[in-house]
């Protein structure tokens, strides 16, 4: 029986990432994924993710994003396609917001290429919006819009290309620990690693049901919409990735790539769901289509026209939102990347490669501090 370096459980986002770290270092690498990478069962399709550097919370996040930054470039360079669009991304915030002050403190600090914008500079730069009086802009230039689903099958591409073997429609039904080694099984097979890397998103959970991981599966629609006028205004070359804090929720959104349409989704809120079920799909719940219109109507009329596709994803929710990168507290071989609760996918790189340091070289980053398991126990 071959034994592994590292076996990987989920290929997605986090996996992949990891998987291609491992296996360019030189591991022998399976990856197990219970569905076929991209797909629709996880956080990782949707065809885009907003990349970002000022965060008000911790300082691993910023640290993480600028060496994040540096990989995607090299990325692109390894799989010789774009996957980096430099849309750069609009943060608007009530000007009283703690989350408006936090992020400006931190981009001082760290002297991140930003500006800050009244409601008329950003009406007068994006005539698509409509802003009100009493909200400020955080525009980041080095900002922009991650191409996910063209990502994850890069990292399949390249990490193939490196000897590691991927293994999908393959869910793993048992893992039994061993002093030196861990043995996974699905349905038909048995597999040997030196070290286990779990990646399992939303599932991730009930995988290693022994550690109770503090990870709830989350519905979260996501929705696009032709503008009804003036559709130019949203493309991709003039508007950007944004972030919209508002009395009635957290909103992200992209511009149009292509003609596909102003994209839009909710981060707080979410409908707690079991994730191995099947997810109710886009349009079950009334609210769906309606929070994005009340949004549109408020702060981009112009962008509300008719509703060209739908979808959801599951979030990895952690209680604090925070992430869990951590070993298993009684098998220092076993190895946890998850909790990314709607905000990971930007640090993809950087977080692949951190974990594939630590696992092979022994190398602990000092950045992975706080997302320790521990601060849950």
């Amino acid at each position: 029986m071959t034994v592994f370096d590292v076996i990987i459980i989920g290929a997605g986002t986090m996996g992949a990432s990891a998987g291609y770290y491992l296996s360019r270092s030189g591991a022998s690498v399976l990856l197990l994924d219970a569905f076929e990478p991209p797909h629709k069962e996880g956080s990782h399709h949707g065809e885009t993710r907003l990349f970002r550097h000022a965060y008000s919370g911790e300082d691993a996040y910023i640290h993480w994003a600028l060496h994040a930054e540096r990989e995607w470039e090299a990325l692109e360079q390894a799989a010789g396609r774009q996957l980096f669009h430099r849309t750069g991304v609009l943060n608007l915030d009530p000007e009283s917001s703690p989350l408006t002050q936090g992020k400006e403190f931190k981009a001082r600090k760290f002297e991140l290429p930003v500006e800050v914008l009244t409601p008329e500079e950003m009406e007068y730069r994006w005539p698509g919006l409509t802003v009100p009086k009493g909200y400020r802009g955080l525009y980041e230039q080095r900002g922009g819009v991650l191409s996910c689903e063209a990502i994850i099958e890069s990292f399949q591409q390249l990490f193939i290309q490196n000897g590691a073997k991927l293994l999908v429609n393959s869910p793993v039904e048992r893992i039994a620990y061993k002093p030196m080694h861990v043995e996974v099984s699905t349905r038909t097979d048995r597999y040997v690693g030196r070290q286990l890397l779990l990646t399992a998103g939303a599932r991730s959970g009930t995988i290693l049901p022994d550690l109770k991981l503090p990870v709830e599966a989350v519905r979260k629609p996501i929705a696009w919409f032709e503008p009804k006028a003036e559709q130019a205004v949203f493309d991709s070359r003039f508007f950007p990735g944004f972030n919209i804090n508002t009395k009635f929720g957290e909103f992200y959104g992209f511009p149009s790539f292509s003609g596909s349409g102003l994209k839009i989704g909710r981060h707080d809120g979410g409908e707690i769901v079991d994730g191995r079920q099947p997810t109710a799909p886009f349009g079950s719940r009334p609210a769906d289509e309606l929070e994005f219109r009340q949004l549109l109507q408020q702060f981009m009329p112009k962008a509300e026209g008719k509703l060209l596709k739908g979808s959801v994803c599951l979030y990895e929710r952690t209680p604090d939102e925070h992430f869990i990168i951590d070993q298993h507290p009684e098998y220092s071989h076993v190895y946890i990347a998850s909790g990314f609760s709607g905000h990971g996918f930007k640090f993809a790189s950087s977080i692949g490669q951190t974990v594939s340091d630590w696992m092979l070289n022994n190398v602990y980053n000092e950045h992975l501090k706080p997302f320790s398991l521990s601060r849950f126990y």
